[in-house]
């Protein structure tokens, strides 16, 4: 290969039979650092790609469990932080039924939020997963399945409605007595 310039990459057909020839070949010239066959960057791209779904998977199940937690932890933090409130609430007349009512508009609200933003951010991390998996070899486009949509939600409704069984559990158990010394 004589040219005026010196190649650093180069795409080769062989006969059948002829590629460890020609590959024989090609090392021998100058200039070539690497050798590859397409064959094999296509089976290690396959198995790099097993391996990043396979890690995504781990990653999306330990979001969900970091999310319940999260759900049910930033629940209590706010009741725990309201109790006396309610507590002095029940104290003037207020009625157990209607405490709920209030804990549940609130969370509901939040809830709304919470999936509302969820939306634009799940965009961002398949974009930011996208960006970090590409590579000159690979690209992928991320797709969220309707069916992973729907599970996400059904858990994190299922989180939210069980915390907020606890805490209103929590709320509706407050001792008015302890709730009349503590305003001493």
């Amino acid at each position: 290969l004589r040219t005026a310039y010196r190649p650093n990459s180069l795409l080769i057909t062989a006969e059948e039979g002829q590629l460890s020839h020609v590959k024989d070949q090609v090392n021998r010239m100058k200039g070539i650092a690497y050798v590859a066959e397409s064959a094999r960057i296509l089976h290690y791209s396959a198995i790099m790609m097993d391996t990043t779904v396979l890690m995504l998977n781990v990653l999306a199940v330990f979001s969900l469990v970091a999310g319940v937690i999260m759900i049910y932890n930033i629940i209590n933090i706010s009741m725990r932080e309201r109790r006396s409130e309610f507590g002095t609430l029940m104290v003037l007349g207020m009625r157990r039924n209607e405490i709920r009512e209030i804990i549940f508009f609130e969370q509901s609200i939040n809830f709304t939020v919470g999936i509302l933003l969820g939306i634009p951010f799940t965009k961002m991390m398949t974009g930011a997963i996208e960006y970090a998996v590409a590579t000159d070899t690979l690209s992928v486009a991320m797709t969220i399945a309707p069916s992973t949509v729907i599970y996400t939600f059904i858990v994190v409704a299922a989180a939210t409605v069980v915390s907020l069984h606890f805490i209103i559990q929590g709320v509706l158990d407050i001792q008015l007595t302890d709730v009349l010394k503590a305003r001493d």
